[in-house]
């Protein structure tokens, strides 16, 4: 089982110190759970002088949803959690202590979703942004996604509507058919969609390979991929991730034989540093009808053996 992905965009900021010594209460990632249903939200910190209590409120919308209140520690802490439900629903939180019968709120996240979360890499075709001049109107409040496809991750590291094609760097930039395929599970699924598109055109798949002396290497794909996902919280609970890769090993003749080779290692790799061992890969073929399949169809034909020959050895790649 999966667990869903609980987006999340603070629009108040009124993020106070919960404890004198500087502590602070945070939103944590999404507890995995079996129930399909609802999903875990956990607040947890330190809290010196709620000596009755803390409380956590959820509201879907303008609803009250639920109520989840408990008793600091001895030492302040405290750890309160609430489920929620997935689809098409605005969450908010409000977190707060009650001490003397008073109840003060301390904290406020507004903005919130649960939902599903897939991720694209590749080269040019999963970049998918050259399409024309003019950039798509569409844009949907249930379709969200975090950082930059620049190669400075650093550049920007916030959350928002993802886009087709950025203007600004690669700024929340998912590309022509990543906006298509978030467009299509809204509507299908009735389902918010995080979408993170770590592609970048022109590459091999030796290219797209961990450093194993630092996985979050900035100057490579794998490691500005792997930041921007630790740096959103969502290493945990992802779908699946769509591969669109193979056709600059497919001009090299002594590349095509070591593709499997290649793909099955960075399967192996991101499939360990998010923690899911059965985490779904979608593959792309590489297509005859571009010119380049044209005009390398011996090349091309080694290139897809060695894409079967994934799909024949590991039943979670299709």
């Amino acid at each position: 089982m999966f667990s869903r992905i609980i987006i999340i965009i603070v629009l108040s900021a009124q993020l106070t110190a919960c404890a004198q010594t500087g502590n602070k209460s945070q939103l944590k990632e999404p507890v995995k759970t079996n129930n399909m249903k609802l999903d875990t939200i956990v607040l947890g910190g330190g809290c010196f002088w709620c000596t009755e209590a803390v409380f956590l409120r959820v509201f879907a919308g303008d609803k009250p949803f639920s109520e989840i209140s408990g008793k600091p520690g001895a030492d302040g802490s405290y750890s309160l959690s609430a489920k929620l439900k997935p689809g098409l629903v605005q969450y908010r939180i409000e977190f707060g202590s009650k001490s003397g019968g008073v109840e003060t709120v301390l904290h406020k996240a507004a903005n919130l979703l649960c939902g599903d979360a897939y991720i694209i890499i590749g080269q040019s075709n999963a970049v998918a942004t050259d399409f024309g001049k003019e950039d798509p109107a569409f844009r949907s409040e249930w379709i969200r996604t975090f950082g930059t496809m620049s190669g400075n991750a650093k550049e920007f590291t916030g959350w928002g509507d993802a886009v087709h094609r950025s203007r600004e760097g690669g700024k929340l930039q998912v590309g022509y058919w990543g906006m298509e395929l978030g467009k299509r599970i809204v509507e299908s699924h009735k389902m918010p969609v995080f979408l993170i598109n770590g592609a970048v055109g022109g590459t091999r798949v030796d290219q797209h390979q961990r450093n194993e002396a630092d996985p979050e290497d900035l100057t490579t794909i794998y490691g500005r991929l792997l930041w921007r996902l630790r740096r959103a919280k969502l290493t945990h609970g992802v779908r699946g991730i769509i591969w669109h890769q193979g056709e600059n090993d497919m001009l090299d003749r002594a590349l095509c034989p070591r593709y499997a080779e290649g793909l099955d290692a960075l399967v192996g790799r991101l499939r360990a540093d998010l923690g899911a061992p059965e985490l779904k890969w979608y593959l792309a073929e590489v297509s005859e009808k571009g010119i380049w399949g044209m005009d390398n169809r011996a090349n091309l034909a080694i290139l897809r053996q060695q894409q079967d020959q994934l799909l024949a050895t590991d039943p979670l790649i299709q």
